[in-house]
């Protein structure tokens, strides 16, 4: 649904500050969705896959990065584009602390309420530790929105229902506390 470049496969409706590349190479800022809706093809992919699974009676599971390396409003992040050092606490901008964290419940709603019941919601990534209880209302709002969700717990802790090890095969899947992928 939303990798951590931040391009959205849905014709979400939250605005981002953010750039594109010029014919001539050089960037300009703009401010735009970021989403498959402002490309050539338009289509909303996610309801098309959605409904394509769920045609051949499969559950539905939807990755969203709780990053994006593309919004200005995440500049904390060193792998943004407009990465500003000293943009690192809620204290330093705290408008643009909580545009970030706006954001993604504004995104993760459009997606949890748009297609229908979802199965799963796999998470990835975390945000800095001054935002942590935010990213756990994340996962409260997800449960409120669709009840019967599984939640992978990158970035939200104890309120994942699953766990998916990075890259390693556990040698001993009993020491897991929970289900793991």
């Amino acid at each position: 649904s939303k990798q951590d470049s931040g391009f959205c496969m849905w014709p979400t409706q939250t605005l981002q500050k953010g750039f594109r590349k010029k014919a001539d190479g050089t960037y300009e800022e703009v401010t735009n969705h970021y989403s498959i809706a402002e490309t050539p093809f338009k289509r909303d992919i996610i309801g098309e896959l959605v409904k394509a699974g769920r045609g051949h009676g499969l559950g539905v599971s939807l990755y969203y990065s709780h990053i994006d390396w593309h919004d200005w409003d995440f500049g904390w992040d060193n792998r943004n584009f407009w990465y500003d050092g000293t943009f690192t606490t809620k204290s330093d901008d705290p408008k643009r602390w909580a545009a970030f964290i706006q954001k993604e419940r504004d995104q993760i709603t459009e997606l949890l309420t748009r297609y229908g019941p979802i199965d799963t919601l796999c998470l990835d990534i975390s945000w800095p530790k001054e935002a942590q209880q935010d990213a756990y209302g994340v996962a409260k709002l997800a449960r409120r929105l669709q009840p019967n969700i599984m939640l992978r717990n990158r970035g939200i802790e104890a309120y994942g229902d699953y766990e998916t090890p990075e890259g390693v095969i556990p040698e001993d899947p009993t020491r897991i506390k929970r289900p793991w992928q």
